[in-house]
Order: structure tokens, then sequence, then C-alpha cells
């Protein structure tokens, strides 16, 4: 997509005013109002080999953001987990496709699913439903 090709490092910014997060505990992604200032908003972009429309985001950690297959809240099918992680190949998981609609961008997984951005514990899944980021 035109919009990374020339993009090395991106701060992801939502539809709340809140940056997508990665903690220190290097597995973890949340939303943080001072995303601004701190290394931990900035994603490398990694753009997929023979694709021109997918790309990879990895954190200040060296982990790739991971729309994982796990319930957010257990026994709630509503949101799935999106983490960092480094699995041992580079798979689907880790892939976003980045969707421009005006000014607003939607990152959608492999599967269909979209980024999202909660007020609930600041917390980050992926759904069916799409949320600007």
């Amino acid at each position: 997509m035109d919009l990374f090709l020339y993009a090395h490092l991106v701060k992801l910014r939502s539809h709340r005013g809140k940056y997508l997060v990665a903690k220190e505990d290097t597995e973890t992604v949340t939303q943080d109002q001072n995303g601004s200032s701190g290394r931990n908003a900035q994603w490398t972009v990694e753009l997929v080999p023979d694709s021109d429309s997918t790309i990879r985001l990895k954190s200040c950690y060296n982990n790739y953001l991971t729309a994982s297959g796990q319930p957010f809240l257990p026994l709630i099918r509503n949101g799935l987990k999106v983490l960092q992680s480094l699995p041992q190949s580079l798979d689907s998981s880790l892939e976003w496709h980045p969707i421009k609609e005006g000014t607003k961008l939607k990152l959608k997984t492999h599967n269909g699913n979209f980024l999202r951005a909660h007020r609930v514990f600041n917390s980050v899944t992926h759904d069916s439903t799409p949320l600007e980021m």
C-alpha cells in the first residue's frame, strides 16, 4: 500500500485519540494517551514480500503485532486478543492489510477481522466490526 511504502516507523492513533502501545512485558498491547512521546508507541513497518497491500508491524521490543485466536475475555466471544509475539515463522497472524477510508485507516487481519481500540481497560482486540485506528 502506498501509505506505508516509504514509512519505516509509524505511530498509530485510534479514533479515541490514544496510541497503540507495546508494553514492556513484550507481550501486551494497549492504548495510551501519551504515546506521542514514548518509543513503545513506535512500530516498525515491514512490507510483506510478494504483496503490495500487506504489512507487518514490529514493536520496539522486536515482537510483531499479532492477531491471536484467544478470546480477550473468557466466555465472551466478542473480540480476540492482539499481542506482541515472536513466532518461529512469519505467518499470517502477523499480517495486516491497511484500508484507507478518507483520513482514517483500518487494519484488517488475514481472516477479515479488524484491529479495534476499546474503552474498557484501554484494550486492543481484533473483531469483525471495524473501528478506525
